[in-house]
Parts: structure tokens; C-alpha cells; sequence
């Protein structure tokens, strides 16, 4: 069952590079890609830090383009191209493609940053601009961003070699508290660290070429055992300590709200 799985999907990638040699239009400039594997070696390792590479890239233009197994990719170099093409020209480009790795074995694609364009996905941003839309409601949260942004001035001034350390977890702060009602005790809080996991987890599973099953989607398929497929094990880890971040918060506030206590924020009104 296995082979043929295995077989089924080279067919599949197989018929799919072929077709892609038809595209009528020409593609944006980026590096030269070799014969079937396209630009694998171009891509990010994991000793790399994904956004170097993608800079460097700017050479060929303020849009660029790879190709992995017949997969096309596009980086946008500019902040005038971004705009030109994910804010008016939205409708066309903002839709967020499938990650096998990220949306499909670690699940995180029901969060916002993953949801395809479609009825959930506007539902949830009516929610977000319901909570955090306009001025008038970012303003109810202006004290708890001032105290964030002093203790993270006296945290820089005390430890400035841990600024990305610092910068995360003030965020983290803020965000459980806006949401959850949540205080945060100190820098070794358990919820903060739930919180940075989670965003690395989310940075480490979205990164493109890191993972085989995102170049040959069929090898979700393979068993764990299989060669090549230890990303499965990685992916069934990070899925367990995703919900941990997810759910943790959500638990102490529905403890809180039992117990008639919890701080007032925008989590306690109805959506």
C-alpha cells in the first residue's frame, strides 16, 4: 500500500511538472532552477535564517520566483510591490496557500494567518474587527500597552543582548492579557512560554523547503517508518504543544469566570 501511495504521488508530480512546462506566461526572474528538482538548493536550510536568502533575492527584482518539483513560489522584494499586490489587488493574491506540514499534519490551519479565503475566514476577521477594529476600541487597551512597553524598556536596559527575547514576550504579555484577562507573573511565566513556543513552532513548520512533504505533498501519507518521513513524529509533537498554548489560557479564563472572578476585558462580552 505503501509503493503505491508513493507511486501514485510521482505520477502525479510527475504529470504536474510536465503540464507546468506549458504555463504560456512567463514568470517573474529568480535564480536558475536545474532540471525536475527546480530550485531546491536555492531554498533556506534550517542553519539559515529564511528572510537573508529571501533578501538576497531582491537582485532579480522587486518580485521573484522559484520552482521546487513543478511547486511555484513568488517573494515579494518591496514594500511597493506588496502593497500593489496583497492590499489592491487582494481579491486576486491575498488567499493564503495549503502548507501540508503546517496547515495539514500540525492543524494549524484553522488559525486566521492559514484560513483560506472563504466564509470562515471573513467570519473570524468580523470577530477581530468587532474586538479590535477601529481607534475607539484599541484605546480600551492603551494601559495595558503602556505597562508592557515599560517593562520592556527596563528589561532592554537591563539585559540588551535579549532584545528578541524581550520584544516576544512583551507582545505575549499584552496578547493574554487583551484576550484572557491573564497577568503575567514574571519572565518565566508558563503561559508566555506556551506563547513563544507556539510562534516558533508556527515559524519553524511555515518555512518553505524546510520539510519534504511540503515539496511532495503525497508523503503525508507514508507511515513514520518510512525513509525521509520523520518530519510525521516532529508534526505530531508540535500539534500537541500548539494546543497547549491554545488551550491552557482559555481553561484558567473559564476557571476564573466560574469562580466569578477574572479581570474585565473584551473576552467577557459576547461575541
Amino acid at each position: 500500500m505503501t509503493w503505491l501511495v508513493f507511486c501514485s504521488g510521482a505520477i502525479v508530480w510527475l504529470t504536474s511538472w510536465v503540464l507546468s512546462k506549458c504555463r504560456p506566461a512567463p514568470l517573474p526572474p529568480g535564480p536558475r532552477p536545474l532540471p525536475f528538482i527546480g530550485n531546491i538548493f536555492d531554498m533556506p536550510n534550517n542553519k539559515v535564517k529564511p528572510w537573508l536568502t529571501f533578501a538576497d533575492w531582491a537582485k532579480y527584482g522587486d518580485i521573484s520566483h522559484v520552482e521546487i518539483f513543478g511547486k511555484h513560489i513568488v517573494v515579494l522584494n518591496s514594500v511597493k510591490a506588496a502593497v500593489e499586490m496583497l492590499n489592491k489587488k487582494s481579491n486576486k493574491y491575498s488567499d493564503r496557500p495549503f502548507f501540508p506540514m503546517a496547515g495539514g499534519l500540525v492543524e494549524l490551519k484553522y488559525g486566521l494567518s492559514l484560513l483560506p479565503s472563504g466564509d470562515r475566514f471573513h467570519e473570524v476577521r468580523r470577530q477581530f474587527r468587532r474586538s479590535i477594529g477601529n481607534h475607539a476600541l484599541l484605546k480600551a487597551h492603551h494601559d495595558v500597552e503602556q505597562l508592557a512597553i515599560h517593562m520592556f524598556l527596563k528589561r532592554v536596559y537591563e539585559h540588551p543582548e535579549q532584545l528578541a527575547i524581550h520584544i516576544h514576550r512583551r507582545v505575549g504579555s499584552v496578547i493574554l492579557h487583551i484576550l484572557h484577562g491573564y497577568q503575567v507573573q514574571d519572565d518565566y511565566d508558563p503561559f508566555v512560554h506556551h506563547a513563544e513556543n507556539g510562534l516558533l513552532i508556527f515559524s519553524k513548520s511555515t518555512t518553505q523547503g524546510a520539510f519534504l512533504v511540503d515539496l511532495l505533498p503525497f508523503f503525508r501519507y507514508v507511515p513514520e517508518w518510512f525513509p525521509g518521513a520523520g518530519f510525521k513524529a516532529m508534526a505530531r509533537k508540535w500539534k500537541v504543544e500548539f494546543l497547549e498554548m491554545v488551550n491552557l489560557p482559555h481553561l484558567w479564563l473559564k476557571e476564573q469566570m466560574a469562580a466569578g472572578g477574572g479581570f474585565p476585558n473584551r473576552s467577557q462580552q459576547p461575541c
